[in-house]
């Protein structure tokens, strides 16, 4: 289900980024950043990396 989510921020973080091709923006640019960067997390949540994470730091 997270995988299906990641794959459609990262959908709408390519057709956004194409737009900055067109008529370049740094806030669309950072826009696109955050875009991936939730997606990266979406796809880090489903591969057990919070579970990791939480083992590294002594919580959960």
């Amino acid at each position: 289900m997270l995988e299906q989510h990641a794959l459609a921020i990262i959908g709408g973080a390519l057709v956004l980024m194409a737009l900055t091709l067109l008529r370049p923006s740094s806030g669309m640019r950072m826009i696109v950043l955050g875009l991936l960067l939730a997606a990266a997390a979406l796809v880090g949540m489903s591969l057990g990396l919070r579970d990791f994470v939480s083992a590294l730091t002594g919580r959960g």
